[in-house]
């Protein structure tokens, strides 16, 4: 079993991976979860906050860069955002 520099997964199905152990964290260097404001508005942030704590606490990198790409940011992927980045930006594109 291989690790990965760059991550980009749903946080549904990159947790079901965690589980089985199919995937190894140590070498990630950039996590971007997609849809985590819906899994958030779901309920699930147990889940979330379990994805960044596992790569978090996995990783043999001194430095990541984390991303929660989202259509919307709710109040709570700030705090989490807030909570597991080291000065979060937030970056909007409007037309």
């Amino acid at each position: 079993m291989k690790g990965v520099e760059s991550l980009v997964a749903t946080p549904g199905r990159l947790l079901d991976h965690i589980e089985q152990r199919t995937l190894q964290l140590n070498q990630v260097q950039m996590l971007v979860l997609d849809e985590a404001d819906r899994l958030l508005d779901m309920g699930f942030e147990r889940d979330v906050f379990s994805i960044l704590q596992a790569v978090q606490e996995r990783s043999d990198v001194p430095s990541r860069m984390g991303v929660l790409a989202s259509a919307t940011v709710s109040s709570r992927v700030m705090q989490l955002s807030k909570a597991f980045l080291r000065n979060p930006q937030r970056v909007s594109v409007c037309e």
